[in-house]
């Protein structure tokens, strides 16, 4: 048992990064830790906390890596190109790597521009680039797009105005229309608007329930 270790996000990160690769599982922290009833719970909040700062990252359940110590996993914030890719800017440098961690336009998807994310190394290349895939979005950056509404004829969506965001963000039936005190228009009288067909055409700000990923549309 590994004694006179605090049972806090510190204490837990700096024994982690002490053990062989900066691994260790769920089940082993309990054992050498001693964490048991109730200390069992902290450290669950302890771990969880850690893995949702990118301090940790969670590679299978309950098994646990040391961000910063890691040489597949890397923390950082997201670039997207209006093509599609990206890349991820490191927090750290990566030994033995030229430029950024370039992600295909499928996966780079699963994120939007300025996302601080997870990539796993997948593969270096030629001339010492190196591909990744998403393995954990740890903050958005933005929580709503601007866009242009069209109410169409099976769905209603909105067009992003940024190019990187090639799919629509289809609108729930129900959910077009906002309420009062939602409608923004500084120094004009409000608009009346009674009906999905009303907002047609109109540049409007949506809030990103489910992002688009691949060639899936997005939830707002």
């Amino acid at each position: 048992m590994a004694r006179g270790v605090p049972l806090t996000e510190e204490g837990v990160l700096q024994y982690i990064g002490t053990l062989p690769q900066a691994k260790a599982n769920a089940r082993q922290l309990v054992r050498e830790l001693g964490a048991k009833g109730p200390a069992r719970e902290k450290l669950d909040a302890i771990l969880a906390s850690l893995t949702g700062k990118g301090h940790l990252v969670e590679f299978r359940p309950d098994h646990y890596v040391v961000e910063s110590k890691s040489r597949e996993y890397y923390a950082g914030r997201l670039r997207l190109h209006r093509d599609g890719y990206g890349f991820l800017l490191t927090d750290r440098p990566i030994d033995g790597i030229d430029g950024d961690i370039f992600l295909n336009p499928r996966n780079a998807s699963r994120a939007m521009d300025g996302d601080r994310i997870v990539v796993a190394l997948q593969r270096v290349a030629s001339q010492n680039r190196a591909e990744g895939r998403i393995v954990q979005i740890l903050e958005r950056r933005h929580q709503t797009v601007v866009g242009e509404f069209v109410a169409g004829k099976r769905n209603n969506y909105v067009k992003a105005h940024d190019d990187r965001i090639r799919q629509p963000i289809l609108i729930p039936k129900g959910d077009e229309i906002p309420s009062r005190e939602n409608v923004d228009r500084i120094g004009g009288t409000p608009l009346m608007v009674e009906s999905a067909d009303d907002l047609h055409g109109m540049i409007v700000n949506v809030q990103i329930l489910e992002l688009p990923e691949g060639d899936e549309p997005g939830l707002g």
